[in-house]
């Protein structure tokens, strides 16, 4: 995690350092990344990086969370508490076609799923374990509590499983997605675009929704 020194510097210094951060990973992937490129465009001494974070390993995974909560449901316009029982998986389909749809074939998302599960897969995971876990908990954790609250999503089980859950196979579609379509600048069609949300939305919607009781 970032030290509490990060935190104390303003927001616009650290957009900054984050920014520069983003464009070298972007660029060049992790394994490829240079902290001094980094450190010399954000304007900062090593000193002071390794004041902020703990390795290359930490600042790349507070970038991806900086990412992350660009694509949240929140960011996108869902009024969680404006949601209605009619209103939930209308709400959540079209949440998952804009986000897909402003990010397919770009080529840098592509390059940051392929290091995310490459560095899952290292020496570094335990700890990047536990961030990828936090995030997929403020992602869809407040959607998954909200749909239990409404009485559509199944509460037979806690939100926190259901979560990890959802981590499990969106971490396995998105290696598939990777593998089948991750060329870099490779682009979707709107109608692949709507087949894969429909697809996808049709899994988490069968792991999420509440089912009928019956007799037996």
């Amino acid at each position: 995690m970032p030290s509490p020194r990060f935190a104390r510097l303003d927001a616009e210094r650290q957009q900054t350092v984050l920014d520069a951060a983003a464009a070298e990973f972007f660029e060049h992937g992790y394994q490829g990344a240079s902290l001094n490129r980094i450190i010399e465009t954000a304007g900062a001494s090593k000193g002071a990086f390794y004041y902020w974070f703990e390795n290359k390993a930490d600042l790349f995974a507070t970038v991806l969370e900086r990412l992350v909560g660009e694509l949240s449901p929140s960011a996108y316009g869902i009024d969680l508490d404006a949601l209605t029982p009619s209103t939930f998986w209308p709400a959540w389909v079209g949440y998952m076609r804009q986000a897909a749809q402003d990010h397919a074939g770009k080529a840098e998302m592509t390059r940051l799923g392929r290091d995310l599960h490459a560095l899952l897969e290292s020496d570094e995971a335990p700890a990047l374990q536990e961030r990828v876990a936090a995030l997929a908990d403020g992602m869809i954790g407040p959607l998954i509590r909200r749909g239990q609250a409404l009485g559509v999503v199944r509460a037979d089980l806690p939100a926190e499983l259901l979560v990890r859950l959802t981590q499990v196979i969106d971490m396995t579609l998105d290696r598939w997605f990777i593998e089948t379509f991750g060329g870099d600048g490779d682009t979707l069609t709107a109608e692949q675009i709507d087949r894969l949300v429909a697809i996808y939305s049709d899994i988490y919607r069968r792991l999420w929704e509440t089912r009928p009781t019956g007799d037996g």
